[in-house]
This record gives structure tokens, sequence and C-alpha cells, in this order.
């Protein structure tokens, strides 16, 4: 399994390019061209899926209370205060009818833009439960993640506005896939094991476009389809395509790769630079509906130009000691970390 300077695994960063690339041009859609619907749109969003398997097999057993605060803080870092940022740029002014109230909901603010850090640190904390075992046994991992996707669930349902603020529709949606790549990796030898079997690879596509194209008349069956049947072929196609492509090296995974070891920066820029694109000279061609082509060229464009401002403006603000430490969390880099950990040395 080839390894990039970093120790990472390449079609893992290529993969994560992939991912962040589909999701800001998924934005692009539905935030530039006001594109809520149509194929190309229901192909994107297994972006998201996608990420949260990455995110799963890349952690590794087990997971202690004192590493889980460490990654807590560096998730909820960038979310919390480079989201308020964008969001006092984005926005000129802050009503405050109710002062405690307003300070309250003010600091919710990144669940709103940026859902995905704050879902991955609840997805972390259950993985604690997990290592409290003596002996690892993928039965009881499963018992515990299933016990927590129901409550994650009753939180969406039932949790009203500080279900939404904990972002229970989210964790609901994606936890699946996190604990999906947590227990491959886990259990058995992480994307390899899909590389295997081709038989693997052969019906996870005959099973996408059969999902891709069927018309569920039911709202439950329609669900299961696209939050999660659909979604996972998708994943194995994907993984498996990029793992065996693994010692390949072409100037389109060289580019997927810098976006996928830069992720976190163009997820929490882009939304910076969005809301500055306005095509509504071309809103009545979009609406027509009859252009997917043009649309997907054009939220392509749009797309890959945004990820790569965003990610020079991530590196551009890193350049200060200032933001590097509190927006981007080095400030936590030495909780719950050994002293070899400390001394840089990995473990």
């Amino acid at each position: 399994m080839k390894k990039n300077k970093m120790g990472k695994i390449v079609h893992i960063d290529r993969l994560k390019g992939l991912a962040i690339l589909v999701m800001v041009i998924g934005n692009v859609y539905l935030f530039v061209l006001n594109n809520h619907s149509g194929p190309i749109n229901r192909m994107i969003t297994c972006n998201m899926p996608l990420f949260m398997f990455l995110s799963g097999v890349v952690v590794s057993y087990p997971i202690s209370p004192k590493k889980w605060l460490n990654k807590a803080c560096r998730f909820m870092s960038p979310s919390i205060f480079i989201g308020i940022t964008c969001f006092l740029l984005l926005h000129n002014f802050v009503s405050w009818d109710n002062t405690l109230l307003s300070v309250i909901e003010f600091f919710y603010i990144p669940s709103r833009g940026y859902w995905y850090l704050v879902a991955l640190t609840i997805f972390y904390a259950t993985l604690i439960f997990m290592g409290l075992k003596k002996e690892k046994n993928i039965l009881i991992d499963i018992f515990i993640a299933f016990t927590f996707y129901i409550l994650f669930f009753i939180g969406w349902k039932y949790g009203g506005k500080l279900g939404n603020n904990f972002c229970m529709e989210h964790c609901t949606c994606y936890y699946p896939f996190f604990i999906f790549g947590y227990l491959l990796k886990n259990y058995y030898d992480g994307t390899n094991f899909l590389i295997l079997y081709n038989s693997i690879f052969t019906i996870s596509i005959f099973a996408f476009l059969f999902f891709f194209n069927y018309n569920a008349e039911t709202h439950l069956v329609k669900n299961l389809i696209d939050r999660l049947l659909m979604p996972i072929s998708a994943i194995i196609i994907c993984v498996v395509i990029f793992a065996k492509r693994e010692t390949k090296i072409t100037a389109l995974e060289n580019f997927l790769s810098f976006l996928g070891r830069n992720s976190l920066n163009i997820y929490v820029w882009h939304g910076l630079l969005l809301p500055f694109v306005n095509l509504f000279m071309l809103e009545k061609f979009f609406k027509a509906g009859n252009n997917i082509l043009i649309e997907l060229i054009i939220a392509t464009i749009l797309g890959l130009t945004i990820s790569v401002v965003s990610l020079y403006i991530g590196k551009l603000f890193m350049t200060s000691n200032f933001v590097r430490i509190v927006f981007y969390g080095e400030w936590a880099k030495n909780i719950g970390m050994g002293k070899s950990q400390k001394n840089g040395q990995r473990i």
C-alpha cells in the first residue's frame, strides 16, 4: 500500500480530494445555480457519505477520552472561530434582541454551516464506548453503533431546536458511513478488503445503476435507497477504482491528492466565496432544466476555482501564528497525547 511523505495512504488522499471537490460543486448547484434537483444532483449527494466513510476508515482502535478531547478541540476550533468569522463577514450585523439567548444562538452558528465538524466530534465520542471493551468484538461494536444511531434519530425527530443545533439530522444520515469505514479499518484491513473480491465491485456497479434509476413509490423505500444503499454502492465503486490505481501517477490524481491533503481549508473557507458568485443572468437558462451538460461544465469550473482559491485563502491565514493556534486548534494539539507524541514521535 503506497504512502506519501506524511505516511498517509495515497488513494485515501485522492478520494478525500474527490469528495471535497464534488462537495463544492454540489454547493455551487445549490447556492449559485439554485438547482436542487436532476440526475447530477442525485449523484453529487454521495460525496458526504464518502467523506464520512473516509473519516471512519482512518480511525484506529481504541479512542480514549483524552484522545477524543484532543480531536474535539481540533475539530471544533475551526468550526466555531472560522464559522463565526465567515458569518460576521457575510452578515454585516447581528441582532441582539435578548442578550443571553442571542449569545447562545451566536455560538450555535457553526452547526449551520460547519455541521461536518460538529457531527465528526460526536461520532468520535461514540468510539470511546467501543474502546471500553477488554477485547475487540465487532458484534458489540455494531450493537453500540446501532444504539447511538437510534439516539441520533430520536434527537433529530424529537430534539427540537437543541437537536438541530447539535446536527442530529446529519448525525442520523451519515453515522452509518462513518461506522462502516471504522469497522472496515479495524476488523477487515481497511479498504484493502474491498479490492480482494471482484464480485463486490461488480455487485456495487449493478446496485448503483439500479438504485439510481429506481423510482420508489413509498417515502421509506426512497429514503433507504437515497440515503443508504445508493451511497454505499458509490463508496465501494470509488474506493475500489482508486485503490487499484494506487501506484498510478497522473496529473489529475496528483491534483486530487493535493486537494485531499488540504480539504479542511477548502471546507471551512469555500462558504465565504459562494455568496459572491452570482449568475442571475443565466437563471432562466438553468431553470429550463434541459442543459444538464452545460450546467455540469459551469458548476465544475466554478467548483474547481472556488476550491483552489479557498485552499490558498486558508494557507494565507495559516501564515499567522494566532490563526493557526486559535482558529485551527493548534492550542489543543498536546491534549490527551503521550510523551512520545508530544516529542513528535508516532505511536
